[in-house]
């Protein structure tokens, strides 16, 4: 057998490349650092690796090294250090820094004037001392417009979590605005929110929602009303494994899903957005349109979904991938 033929029929392993992941370990330990001690930990280790690839970069041009790998690896450090210490830093060291934070921890009462980040999510209860089970609050992620601490204005543009009564905050929709007063408590430590409002009353001066959230919630809504010819616990199912609306599904399948280790089915995924715009994708092919309208209709589709599941995590993620 010849030296080609034994190639085809045993074809030599391919190496990995390994280039990538010391960029990739420098901006996971660096923000990790930052999360759990401290701001300053991933400036220092955005800097210092930023500098040191620099340096070894001007050496390896200097006595002439051609090797593409290590300048490729070089330059990846390099540009992932720079992230880490003018991108990352400056989010880790506001959300650390925020005024609001010593307030919080001292439980004091505030006025806070915020925007909605993400939909109310439902807190349920399994009920106790006679008191029937089920979703009696909702939390509502927003970002601090204004800020009144104890009567006098603070200045934060920090994340926080409003706890809030089911009645009147139930129907908030990203983009609004409301004023909300209540007891602060803190955040949880290495995260970057800074506090959460045990909101007292109903939202006051609330602001209209974007159109395409309004929009997003009618497609929603039209999604709960279809699965209502199924059964009660599969009408609940449907909307949340299709855009991650889990408001409907009753307790016990929410905790067999999680029981099972499949409440992930229930948050989208890279699996929902492949999809949706596989399905966009290959419809427009099929109707013979170029490469370059069928990549943008998949890009509009892909929006579009974003924006009827909403800016979660779990969905930017699944963006990202």
């Amino acid at each position: 057998m010849t030296v080609a033929a034994d190639l085809a029929v045993n074809p030599a392993p391919t190496a990995h490349d390994l280039r990538l992941v010391p960029a990739a370990l420098t901006v996971w330990l660096g923000t990790l650092g930052g999360l759990l001690i401290g701001w300053w930990v991933t400036v220092a280790v955005g800097t210092g690796v930023a500098a040191a690839a620099a340096v070894a970069f001007a050496v390896i041009r200097r006595r002439a090294v051609n090797s593409a790998r290590i300048r490729a690896l070089l330059l990846a450090l390099l540009g992932f250090g720079a992230v880490l210490a003018v991108v990352v830093t400056p989010r880790l060291h506001n959300a650390q820094e925020d005024p609001i934070r010593p307030s919080a921890d001292r439980g004091v009462h505030a006025v806070l004037r915020v925007t909605v980040t993400e939909r109310p999510r439902p807190i349920r209860s399994a009920g106790y001392a006679g008191r029937a089970g089920g979703t009696s609050a909702v939390v509502i992620p927003a970002d601090v417009a204004e800020a009144k601490v104890e009567g006098r204005m603070v200045r934060s543009n920090g994340r926080v979590v409003l706890i809030a009564a089911l009645d009147g905050w139930s129907s908030l929709l990203p983009g609004q605005q409301v004023t909300a007063s209540g007891s602060l408590d803190p955040g949880r430590p290495a995260e970057l929110t800074v506090a959460a409002l045990q909101v007292r009353g109903s939202p006051q001066a609330t602001t209209e929602a974007p159109w395409w959230q309004h929009a997003a919630a009618s497609m929603r809504a039209g999604l709960r009303k279809a699965s209502g010819v199924l059964d009660e616990e599969p009408a609940g199912l449907l909307p949340g494994l299709a855009v991650g609306d889990t408001t409907g599904m009753s307790r016990r399948v929410e905790d067999e899903f999680r029981d099972a280790g499949l409440s992930h089915l229930t948050a989208v995924s890279g699996t929902n957005v492949t999809i949706v715009c596989g399905a966009v994708l290959l419809l427009l092919r099929l109707l013979r349109l170029g490469p370059v309208v069928s990549a943008t209709g998949a890009g509009l589709a892909l929006a579009g979904y974003l924006i009827i599941t909403g800016p979660e995590p779990s969905v930017l993620r699944a963006v990202d991938v």
